[in-house]
């Protein structure tokens, strides 16, 4: 799980998990705050210093669970989530509430505050490669339109000068106009030398454009101004009658970099990175960036190429354009210009809109367990909507989108950059759990509690690919693809204390059998790695309210008979059988579904009725079986990581991932939850600077891990002082409870020098009174609205007005009564992108953060 502390759009960035995994070697300290880019570029009105002291964003509260009730809340659907409906479905729905007036499309997705990333991105990997790579595996003949053709370049006066053995005509000056005239030139004769200036031949159709140098593209996080972008030919011509018009950085498929300086060559290597991040942040297709550099005087031009991608940067060595080079360097200009898009990077298995370039559609290749037997078969699934994305450039760079195949299911399609070195596969433990849910008589009691495997592709592309044989290279990453029901909402989405108390029981129970039964331990619990699954359809006697209370007697009886976990990791694979169909069978849940609880009346204000949910486990990637040799590898997220494993991170020692230290990042979660939102729905705290001081505010401010591993020892042991005073009145009364689940986790003080003894059982027994509670207290209480859209939307001002965050304000709807409160949406305080944290991963080592 990821999470933000200081950035505008939490939307993107923390409405789902992410599992990346930063290289904490790259110097980001603990005096990150006092760091200045003098390339970063900060709001308008910002500082570089943000204070220190700030609250963490919380996953926005959303309803997309909704989806499993299409029909019923077929309007809070269609403003929400548009691209869910079909066409038929759009014409019988309620008018949508009036959208928002025009407004210019902002140079960068939200005004945030790059420095993190900016001093992320200073690593750069120093591995240089010969001129070959470029003819042999990035641009070779095979890629090209035609066989790049030498001797007609020789031939041809137009491109070749046999008494200066260099190109004919150079350029005249090193601005970026100049040299885009001259690197347009090079392009149209070499068309014309290879006999596709004529159009006969199919091809792609590239033009460099040099408007960015002075007019950055908009739509990524930062901004920043390639010196010559390469677009479709017909996109630049229209740029070049409307000058006004700004590109976007979504349709530029590569760029040059332009600089008259002697020895340039680590400071156009630094801005290549911050460019390409720029592009693999909004091109969810990108595979690689390929960018050429040039510099020096037109007499004397130096060039080099970069190529760069998940793994890191791999690059030519600087040479002078002459000799034998200029013909590596036309090769490169001739690919820029008529190179088909996955040559340049693009990911063939996504299907990118022509006009908006934006990815409409996915494939996935891999084994549906639908059949005794595992077959292979590509489905293609259609984008509803993005709802989250790593904004890290070498790292997992993991997106997750919910998606919608042919037949009109919506699932949930994780895609992430995994290291080759990581020994378990997600789609393995993921499979692994529903096998074991399957097999076990009594499963069906936490099949709401788990993700459903649909299909699953390990290695869809490698970073090693585009390398071939250089020996130098950066670690090894495949890209893989998981799809997998149901879609749950975020924790922060509970309705009242009786379903957030219910929800986290069902976790603890879910843990617990994870552990005992399917035998593996979670390893990243964290706010963003437990939802809240809304579950429309079941059998009789099977609800969620049903099934916790048989879950519970289920494990208590299994404690008192002391069984053991009955572990099955994944065997030899079975014969595969390969199937040609596009479209795949089906996969349902691992149970088929009989009952249908929801009416079909169509609820356009959402409702305030009782809906039965159950508390949700996510995310596999950082899970590992308890069979074999115990793993030693530690991971997590910091503010919700256990104490002896920021210890052992520390001080590189082995640390084994137990149950007990899953409990007590979920009371990290927990304890998260009960600071920084003052209600159900979504309401969030605000910023009160006369208000009590908020200890936990520390945790997401501190990145060495020792001093982490002090403060929140220090935090939970006074919990008088930093935790009894700090809660907001809703919670008070959640107080001893909190107390209590603080009590058993550690057999000592202080707790960081003392193990860790929580158990399942008497996190149970808390929950389990906490439950009975509420249960009595809120019997007349009126549940916080669901799938409720407000009667005049705001309208969206991409400057100052957001309106992702739930304010603690309410207005009432006209509908409803008047007890029924309706949340607004506020205004989100600035927050600054340089604190973005990701997931440790396994496999960092145990190098610290200082």
């Amino acid at each position: 799980m990821a999470y933000l502390r200081r950035i505008n759009d939490p939307t993107i960035f923390c409405n789902s998990t992410v599992f990346s995994d930063v290289d904490n070697s790259s110097g980001f300290t603990s005096s990150i705050t006092s760091y200045a880019s003098g390339t970063s570029t900060t709001a308008k009105g910002s500082s570089n210093n943000p204070p220190t002291d700030m609250f963490p964003v919380l996953p926005q509260a959303h309803n997309f669970s909704a989806l499993g009730n299409l029909q019923k809340f077929q309007q809070y659907i269609a403003v929400e989530l548009p691209l869910a409906l079909d066409k038929q479905d759009k014409e019988f729905m309620l008018p949508p509430s009036s959208p928002p007036p025009p407004t210019d499309k902002g140079v960068r997705r939200r005004d945030v505050n790059s420095v993190y990333l900016n001093q992320l991105l200073k690593k750069i990997d120093k591995t240089y490669s010969p001129e070959a790579w470029i003819e042999k595996q990035i641009f070779p003949d095979s890629k090209l339109p035609v066989p790049f053709n030498e001797p007609a370049i020789r031939a041809s006066k137009e491109l070749w000068n046999a008494k200066t053995f260099t190109y004919a005509r150079g350029t005249v000056d090193m601005d970026e106009p100049r040299v885009r005239e001259w690197l347009s030139n090079i392009a149209n004769n070499l068309a014309v030398v290879h006999n596709i200036a004529d159009g006969t031949l199919e091809r792609c159709d590239c033009s460099f454009d040099s408007s960015t140098a002075t007019k950055g593209p908009s739509g990524s996080y930062m901004y920043r101004r390639p010196d010559i972008s390469v677009i479709d030919r017909a996109l630049h011509h229209e740029a070049m009658k409307n000058q006004e018009k700004r590109l976007d950085w979504n349709s530029i498929y590569s760029f040059v970099e332009v600089t008259t300086k002697k020895s340039p060559a680590a400071d156009l290597r630094r801005q290549i990175s911050e460019k390409a991040s720029c592009l693999f942040d909004v091109q969810p297709q990108r595979t690689f960036v390929c960018a050429l550099a040039i510099y020096g005087k037109p007499d004397k031009l130096f060039f080099f190429l970069a190529l760069v991608d998940r793994a890191g940067m791999t690059s030519t060595r600087p040479v002078k354009i002459g000799s034998y080079s200029i013909f590596v360097f036309m090769r490169v200009v001739f690919a820029f210009c008529f190179a088909n898009p996955e040559t340049l990077g693009w990911d063939p298995s996504m299907t990118v809109d022509p006009e908006t370039y934006e990815v409409t559609s996915i494939a996935v290749t891999g084994e549906v367990n639908n059949e005794r037997t595992p077959t292979v078969t590509t489905r293609v699934f259609d984008i509803v909507k993005l709802i989250h994305s790593s904004p890290i450039l070498y790292s997992r760079g993991t997106r997750v989108w919910i998606v919608k195949d042919g037949r009109g299911n919506f699932y949930v399609l994780k895609d992430s950059w995994i290291l080759e070195a990581n020994a378990v596969s997600e789609i393995d433990l993921t499979k692994a759990i529903n096998a074991a849910i399957k097999r076990d008589p009594d499963g069906c009691l936490f099949q709401s509690s788990c993700p459903s495997y649909i299909i699953g592709q390990n290695c869809v592309c490698s970073t090693d690919t585009i390398r071939g044989i250089l020996q130098d290279r950066p670690p090894t990453r495949h890209r893989r693809r998981i799809v997998t029901a149901a879609i749950g909402d975020p924790i922060t989405s509970f309705r009242s204390k009786t379903e957030f108390v219910s929800v986290f029981l069902d976790i603890v129970n879910t843990l617990e059998y994870l552990s005992t039964t399917a035998g593996v331990i979670h390893g990243d619990i964290s706010i963003n790695n437990v939802l809240i699954n809304r579950v429309w359809n079941y059998k009789p006697g099977h609800s969620p309210s049903q099934l916790c209370d048989r879950a519970i007697i289920k494990l208590q009886t299994n404690m008192n008979a002391n069984v053991g976990p009955v572990i099955q990791p994944p065997a030899v694979p079975a014969p595969v059988i390969q199937s040609s169909a596009v479209q795949g069978p089906v996969v349902q849940g691992p149970a088929p579904l009989v009952v249908d609880t929801s009416d079909s009346s169509i609820d356009s204000e959402g409702t305030t009725k009782f809906i039965e949910s159950a508390g949700m486990v996510i995310d596999c990637d950082f899970m590992r079986f308890l069979v074999g040799p115990p793993s030693s590898q530690t991971s997590g997220t910091l503010p919700f990581m256990a104490l002896e494993a920021l210890l052992a991170a520390d001080r590189g020692t082995t640390f084994v991932h137990t149950a007990g230290h899953d409990l007590e990042c979920l009371l990290n979660t927990i304890l998260t939850i009960c600071h920084y939102t003052i209600g159900p729905c979504g309401q969030l705290r605000e910023l009160d600077p006369k208000g009590p001081q908020i200890q936990l505010n520390k945790w997401f401010s501190t990145e060495n891990w020792k001093d982490l591993a002090s403060l929140k020892s220090i935090t939970l042991e006074a919990y008088d002082s930093h935790i009894e005073g700090a809660i907001p009145p809703y919670w008070k009364d959640f107080g001893p409870f909190l107390r209590r689940l603080i009590s058993v986790t550690w057999d000592g003080l202080p707790f960081m020098e003392h193990r860790n003894i929580a158990t399942h059982q008497v996190y149970r027994d808390i929950l389990k009174d906490a439950l009975e509670k509420y249960a009595s207290e809120e019997k007349q209480t009126v549940l916080g609205p669901y799938a409720f859209i407000p009667t005049k939307k705001r309208p969206f001002n991409s400057e100052d007005d957001q309106g992702f965050q739930p304010s603690k304000r309410s207005r009432r709807s006209k509908s409803v009564g008047p007890s029924q409160r309706q949340v607004r949406p506020r205004n989100p305080k600035q927050r600054y992108l340089e604190h973005y944290q990701d997931s440790f991963e396994p496999g960092q080592g145990g190098s610290n953060v200082k």
